[in-house]
C-alpha cells in the first residue's frame, strides 16, 4: 500500500474522544466485555474460582488507582480504577458461572 504524503496542517480546536455517553453506559459497557472475556476464557478451558476474582478485584484496582495514578485524578481517577477493578471481578465471577453450570 503506498501513501501519497500531503502536508499536515493544525486543528483550531481540541476534539474530544467520549467512548460512553454516561456513567451507566460506560458501566454496562464494562459489564459486556465481561461477559465477553468469560466466554472466550471458558471456551479455552480456563478455570478459576471465586478468590480469584476476589484478588483480581483487589490486585486491578491497586493497579490503577496507585501504580497507574489514578489517585491523583481525585473522584474520577477513584471511579475509573474502581470500575475497571470490578469488569475484572465480573469476568472470572462469569467464567466461574459458566464452569459450574
Amino acid at each position: 500500500m503506498r501513501v501519497k504524503s500531503k502536508k499536515l496542517g493544525r486543528l483550531k480546536s481540541s476534539i474530544f474522544h467520549y467512548t460512553c455517553l454516561n456513567l451507566k453506559h460506560y458501566i454496562n459497557k464494562y459489564i459486556h466485555y465481561a461477559k465477553l472475556s468469560a466466554n472466550q476464557k471458558f471456551e479455552a478451558g480456563v478455570k478459576k474460582g471465586l478468590g480469584y476474582a476476589a484478588l483480581r478485584f483487589f490486585l486491578d484496582f491497586f493497579q490503577k488507582y496507585i501504580l497507574q495514578r489514578g489517585i491523583l485524578m481525585g473522584g474520577p481517577g477513584f471511579i475509573y480504577s474502581a470500575i475497571r477493578a470490578y469488569y475484572s471481578f465480573l469476568k472470572y465471577v462469569f467464567l466461574w458461572e459458566l464452569n459450574n453450570q
